[in-house]
């Protein structure tokens, strides 16, 4: 009964929420950690452990063996497309992210990084990356490990060294007025296979005129330049994609019919006048219900009631009340979305 009093009430959850997140520190200090969702490769089992899922684990030790086998990034992924195999998240194409997410890693050592990321919002259940505003607890040998531990380690050194030498490369070759506009960094996908477009840098020599360096961005999967059998996109020049992105805003701030397209999607989004008024009530009739439960959960505790029904019933209309004006909030939220994007635009 109080959780799902808790649940409703918004003082109430935090408080609760602070609870069980404390019980939960607490047991993290004692290496004791019930594992709620599981990284590929393994599986939560009935003890809420992670438990090594095979297939997916070997998975995981060929993209280990890959980064040992001098493969780089592109290479590792074009392989995996090439052979079919699904990512983490069902997608044909694996992500940039997602082999360095696995590589880099430490509950593929066997180990386990506790409270990585932390509820900035406990009713919206909203989560950012801990730094540092609450511990961590890291714990060695938590669970059966996918790569042995050394292995694991020789390969952080082999990304370290290979960030460490591109940054030189880089650095001695290209000069600073040079830089690629983080405007379309994953932002663009390929128009013939889907994949994203990354960024790449080339040093051109120009005979007795020197060299030049050239931006450009192109298919990750492109057949011409990284993958095999992969699509037949070209290589775009930014100077190329800066300019189209220009004509294009200024088409758009031309063009009425996609202003008014936005303008009807954002009257459609807001409360109408009869919608403010069912809001309205429903935070007065929400507050009666709190007060109501609070009585009934109160007599619950206390031993002078054995009401459970009426408990259940409020809890019920309470849940669908809230879930009515997190709707509402929902769409006021959309909406100054829309407007403040649309002004930005």
């Amino acid at each position: 009964m109080i959780t799902i009093f808790g649940s409703i009430a918004q003082e109430e959850s935090i408080n609760i929420g602070n609870s069980i997140a404390w019980g939960k520190r607490s047991q993290a200090k004692r290496g004791i950690i019930k594992v709620g969702n599981a990284n590929y490769g393994y599986r939560i089992g009935e003890n809420y452990e992670l438990v090594i899922e095979e297939e997916e684990s070997k998975v995981v030790r060929r993209i280990y063996a890959d980064i040992q086998a001098g493969k780089n990034y592109t290479q590792i992924i074009t392989g995996l497309t090439r052979d079919r195999i699904p990512s983490p998240k069902g997608k044909e194409v694996w992500g940039l992210s997602t082999v360095k997410q696995i590589l880099q890693n430490v509950v593929y050592k066997g180990d386990y990084l506790y409270q990585k990321y932390i509820t900035v919002d406990t009713l919206e259940e909203k989560t950012a990356p801990n730094e540092g505003e609450l511990p961590q607890y890291y714990i060695e040998g938590h669970h059966e490990p996918i790569i042995d531990p050394d292995e694991w380690e020789k390969v952080q050194t082999i990304i370290q060294q290979r960030s460490e030498a591109f940054e030189q490369r880089n650095h001695e070759k290209y000069s600073k007025d040079q830089r690629k506009n983080s405007s379309f960094t994953e932002r663009l996908l390929c128009g013939e296979c889907g994949s994203g477009v990354g960024y790449e840098r080339s040093f051109e020599r120009r005979g007795s005129r020197g060299t030049r360096e050239i931006n450009r961005w192109v298919c990750r999967l492109a057949e011409k330049y990284y993958a095999v059998n992969g699509c037949s996109s070209q290589r775009f020049h930014q100077d190329y994609l800066e300019q189209h992105f220009i004509n294009l805003l200024k088409e758009i701030e031309q063009d009425e019919a996609f202003q008014q397209e936005v303008e009807s999607v954002i009257a459609q989004t807001v409360l109408s006048a009869q919608e403010l008024m069912q809001e309205e009530e429903a935070q007065r009739r929400m507050e009666h219900l709190n007060q109501e439960l609070y009585e009934a959960v109160d007599e619950e505790l206390h031993k002078d009631g054995q009401d459970h029904q009426r408990v259940d019933a409020l809890s019920e209309k309470i849940v669908k009340l809230h879930q009515q004006l997190k709707d509402f909030s929902d769409r006021k939220k959309l909406a100054e979305h829309y407007r403040n994007e649309f002004k930005e635009l």
